[in-house]
């Protein structure tokens, strides 16, 4: 920059000299660096045109993946491997799915909140110890169908990223029974019936488009498949040929979600069809009484959890707590056992929440009524003081 002293003084002449030789030095300096820069440019164009033949090297990291549903925990296992350490893995999905804590994982979680109105979910799990694998458990809610991508980086120079996509059928969490089942074990069931113009191989490409565990191709002239859901333990047959399906079920909603997807399938073709519906209302009353256990145990799991914080405080006080009633000494007792069991659930009573509501909306809606504006309501009414009495009245509240 220019002269700092006052304006007023004559320029000295070493002064002169002094400012001529540290612009040069500049103007040295600033061609250096502008060599370096053309330097550095040009070592980036050819490692750029090395590194492009070397994400063709991205064969050698082959992602070994696995996604399943595990009928014992009614949930997706989802392992991904790879010959070398795992650095991060991203997580995206469309629809809404819940990630259960994983025993065996080595890696830190941490969820992106999602944009308002999206139901997807995004999330990274960064590996903090030195491992090649991870193994991820998802929940995911029927009737929210699309794709679960997986973005895996290995701790490798130059950067690279492998990355898979897995199906999130409509009736995700159903398993396929091999054995047959007999007539006579049969629960109460509804029946969805339909018929039109539609090929076998086109009923068949609807059913594979819903269901997991359905083979490709159908190897005789009908499909009879049987499934169970793995939560909740009911039954879904499949029976269908050339013009005609019959789907039964103990659980409507499995049904109202086979109603949807085949209507949107065969309208996306053009394909006229008919649709017949026998609902039992003992279903609805059979399923909500077999809910009710699994309400009443994460109900009670919730409340021990906002328990255990006032419970210390009274040991705090006072040295001797023998005077508590039995239950709050087994929560002080268990507190470590509770804590975790409600952390790795940590969805478990908005789960059960959403079948229920689903169950209430599908009643109706196969009855032509739409009771969406009373799902709120639905909500108070299992949040404030739930009981079984109570949510079937609700549930038989005629329109």
């Amino acid at each position: 920059g220019g002269n700092r002293r006052g304006s007023t003084q004559q320029p000295h002449p070493v002064g002169e000299s002094h400012k001529k030789m540290s612009e040069r030095k500049i103007r040295g300096l600033m061609n250096e660096i502008e060599k370096l820069r053309e330097k550095v440019e040009k070592e980036r164009f050819k490692y750029v045109k090395v590194s492009e033949s070397l994400v063709a090297a991205d064969n050698q990291l082959k992602l070994k993946d696995k996604w399943a549903l595990s009928a014992e925990a009614a949930c997706y296992q989802l392992h991904l491997e790879l010959t070398v350490p795992l650095e991060t893995v991203l997580l995206q999905s469309d629809v809404p799915v819940e990630l259960l804590e994983a025993d065996s994982n080595v890696a830190i979680v941490s969820m992106t909140p999602q944009e308002e109105g999206s139901t997807g979910l995004l999330a990274t799990y960064r590996c903090q110890e030195v491992t090649n694998r991870l193994e991820l458990h998802v929940r995911t809610s029927e009737g929210r169908y699309g794709q679960l991508q997986a973005f895996v980086w290995p701790r490798v120079q130059p950067k690279t990223c492998c990355a898979a996509s897995y199906a999130i059928k409509p009736l995700s969490l159903h398993t396929r029974l091999l054995d047959s089942t007999d007539e006579r074990d049969l629960p109460t069931v509804n029946t969805l019936k339909i018929s039109g113009s539609f090929t076998l191989a086109e009923v068949h490409s609807w059913v594979v488009a819903c269901l997991p565990e359905v083979p490709a191709r159908l190897q005789s002239d009908e499909g009879n498949f049987a499934f169970r859901n793995t939560f909740l333990n009911t039954l879904l047959l499949c029976n269908y040929r050339k013009g005609e399906a019959s789907f039964r079920s103990d659980s409507l909603t499995s049904l109202a979600i086979i109603k949807e997807v085949l209507t949107k399938e065969a309208t996306a073709r053009k394909i006229k069809i008919q649709i017949s519906v026998d609902v039992k209302d003992e279903t609805v009353v059979n399923l909500l009484t077999r809910l009710d256990p699994l309400l009443n145990y994460q109900l009670s799991l919730n409340n021990k959890v906002k328990l255990i914080d006032s419970l210390k405080e009274v040991r705090m006080q006072e040295n001797d707590v023998s005077f508590l009633a039995p239950e709050y000494l087994e929560i002080l007792e268990k507190e470590e056992l509770i804590k975790k069991e409600l952390k790795e659930q940590p969805g478990r009573l908005q789960f059960l929440h959403g079948i229920i509501a689903d169950l209430f909306v599908d009643k109706f809606k196969f009855k032509g009524q739409n009771v969406a504006n009373l799902v709120p309501q639905l909500h108070t009414e299992l949040s404030r003081n739930y009981s079984l009495e109570g949510l079937l009245a609700f549930f038989n509240q005629s329109r």
